[in-house]
C-alpha cells in the first residue's frame, strides 16, 4: 500500500494503545483492518475505541473484538465503471474511508473524505490530456497487425477507452491523440463515437514517446496529463494533479513501487573475494516508470519540432537543464500495462476477476 495510507491501515492483531496512536495521525479517525496478506477485515474508528474503554477493556487488549466486521467497502470492477466524484461522494462523507478491493477482498487503493473533500474544489474541466498513441504496438503482435495498440480489446472495451473513461469520470474531457501507425482506424473509430471530443496530431514520421509534445508549444496553457496508450492507472488523477502544481514541478513521473524477491541466499563478498554474510532469500524495492505524466508547458520549448524524442532522454535532458522532475509514488497493483504479452494477459485478467 502507498506510503501516503501508512496511516490509514493497521493489523488484526494490533492493540487497542496501537490504534490510538495511529488514528491520532489520523485526520478522517477511521482505520482500516487488515490481515498479514492485505486482506479486509474491517474499520476501527475513535468512536469504538470510546466504547470499547467504557466496557472495560484495557489498552493492551487486541482490537479483534473492538474493530467493526464487513464494513462498507468498492469493489475495484465497479470503481472502474463508476468512479464518478459526484456518485461517491456522499458514500464517502459517510463512512470517512472506503477501501477499494480486488475479487479477493484484497485492498487495491483507499479512498478517503480528507483527500477526497479537497480534490472536489479541484476544476479539472479545462486540463488536457495528451495520448500517445503513434506506435506500432511490437510487444502486442500479432494483434497490432489488425489493429493499432489503443484499440486492442482488454475486458471487451478498447484499451483507450479504459483511459479516456478514467479521465471522464473526474471531469476532463480535452483530449489529444497522437497517431501515425493505423491512424486511420482510430480515427475511423473515434468518429463513431460522438460524445468523446478527441483532437487528433498527425505524427507524419514516428517521433517517439515524447517528440510529437513539441506540437503543444505555446498551444497548452497550463499542466496537462500525457499518458502511454497502454497503461492504465487506478488512481485519483487529481491527488496526482494537485501534487504536481503544490510542488511547483516542471514534470512529475506517476511510478509504480515494485517488489523483487530473491528465492535464495544471496552471497556478499569482501573487496578480497572472500564471504562476509549470507543475505536469506532478500527484497528490493524499485520505482517503474508508468508511462504516466504531467506536463508544464514551459518544458516543450526543450524539445525540437519533427525530430524524434524518447520519454526517458528527455527526461535526461530536463535533469541537465535543473528543471524539477518529480516522481509520485503508487502501489503496483494500482498500474496495469497492457504493452507486453506477459503482462497484458496478467492486466487482462485482474480487470476480469476483480
Amino acid at each position: 500500500m502507498d506510503l501516503k495510507y501508512k496511516n490509514y491501515l493497521i493489523s488484526e492483531n494490533s492493540t487497542i494503545k496501537n490504534a490510538i496512536n495511529l488514528l491520532n495521525k489520523n485526520k478522517d479517525k477511521c482505520l482500516i483492518v487488515v490481515d498479514k496478506k492485505n486482506t479486509l477485515k474491517g474499520t476501527i474508528t475513535d468512536g469504538d475505541i470510546r466504547r470499547a474503554l467504557v466496557q472495560g477493556k484495557i489498552l493492551n487488549n487486541n482490537i479483534k473484538k473492538v474493530y467493526k466486521k464487513n464494513p462498507e467497502k468498492i469493489y475495484l470492477n465497479k470503481y472502474l465503471e463508476n468512479d464518478k466524484s459526484d456518485a461517491f461522494f456522499k458514500k464517502i462523507k459517510e463512512h470517512k474511508v472506503l477501501p477499494i478491493v480486488n475479487k479477493k477482498k484484497k485492498i487495491v487503493n483507499i479512498l478517503n473524505w480528507t483527500s477526497f473533500s479537497n480534490n472536489k474544489k479541484y476544476n479539472s474541466k479545462n486540463i488536457k490530456v495528451v495520448i500517445m498513441s503513434g506506435g506500432e504496438g511490437r510487444r502486442l503482435f500479432p494483434y497490432t497487425v489488425v489493429v493499432p495498440k489503443p484499440l486492442v480489446p482488454v475486458n471487451e472495451k478498447a484499451i483507450i477507452d479504459h483511459i479516456i473513461e478514467k479521465f471522464e469520470n473526474i471531469g476532463i474531457n480535452n483530449f489529444y491523440l497522437t497517431v501515425n501507425y493505423k491512424m486511420n482506424l482510430l480515427k475511423a473509430y473515434f468518429s463513431q463515437q460522438k460524445k468523446i471530443k478527441i483532437k487528433f496530431i498527425n505524427e507524419k514520421k514516428p517521433l517517439g514517446t515524447a517528440g510529437s509534445l513539441s506540437f503543444f508549444q505555446k498551444k497548452i496553457k497550463e499542466s496537462f496529463f500525457v499518458t502511454n496508450c497502454d497503461s492504465l492507472i487506478i488512481y485519483d488523477y487529481n491527488s496526482i494533479y494537485k501534487y504536481h502544481n503544490d510542488k511547483q514541478l516542471d514534470l512529475t513521473i506517476v511510478a509504480a513501487k515494485k517488489i523483487h524477491y530473491i528465492p535464495y541466499g544471496v552471497c556478499i563478498l569482501s573487496d578480497k573475494g572472500l564471504l562476509n554474510s549470507i543475505n536469506e532469500k532478500p527484497k528490493y524495492d524499485f520505482l517503474i516508470n508508468t508511462g504516466f505524466y504531467i506536463v508544464n508547458p514551459r518544458i516543450l520549448k526543450f524539445i525540437k519540432k519533427n525530430k524524434h524524442l524518447n520519454m526517458d532522454d528527455f527526461i535526461n535532458i530536463l535533469l541537465k537543464k535543473k528543471m524539477r522532475v518529480g516522481v509520485y509514488s503508487i502501489n503496483e497493483n494500482s498500474w496495469l500495462d497492457f504493452g507486453q504479452w506477459n503482462v497484458f494477459n496478467n492486466s487482462s485478467n485482474a480487470l476480469l476477476d476483480n
